[in-house]
């Protein structure tokens, strides 16, 4: 029984919860680009760390979307430059300062896709005895990189896409 609630815990924690739109973004299901947009494609594969955290992603601080884990956004956006930021509402905390966010800056051609790939690293883990207490502690760091097209199949394929407008 025991084993039992442990996988179902583990799989809900990987399954994660779906993106969805922000800020002034709308879902864009026409799959259509007009002559001047091309379009942002971040992929962030199930892991188990940090599974519970979804950043909200900026692009050029306007608020796209949420990136959830084990999914896959599309955001449809003017060609040009293009500075994308990753921030969740945790990374607010004091104890956070100047790591509150993290970005990239890229460009995107007309009728072009650009992708991305995204996720936590853990840096460390330490379990330590304090006081006759078990203290956790964890370093992370989250990364975003440019990625070819088949990493992202590789990756995150058998995504369903949220695909965005603003």
């Amino acid at each position: 029984m025991r084993v039992a609630i442990l996988v179902l815990f583990i799989v809900a924690i990987l399954s994660g919860c779906a993106s969805t739109p922000r800020g002034n973004a709308i879902i864009d299901r026409s799959n259509v680009l007009s002559g001047d947009e091309g379009l942002v494609v971040i992929c962030r594969p199930s892991a188990f760390v940090a599974s519970l955290i979804a950043p909200d992603v900026f692009l050029n601080n306007s608020l796209a979307a949420d990136v959830s884990n084990g999914s896959l956004v599309e955001v449809v956006h003017p060609a040009g430059r293009v500075n994308i930021v990753f921030r969740h509402s945790t990374f607010n905390d004091p104890g956070y300062k100047g790591r509150n966010s993290f970005g990239i800056n890229t460009t995107v051609s007309a009728g072009q896709k650009r992708y991305l790939i995204m996720g936590p690293n853990l840096n460390s883990f330490g379990v330590l005895p304090v006081a006759g207490f078990i203290s956790v502690g964890i370093s992370l760091t989250w990364q975003v990189a440019e990625a070819d097209e088949s990493v992202i199949r590789q990756q995150c394929g058998t995504y369903k896409p949220l695909r965005v407008r603003f």
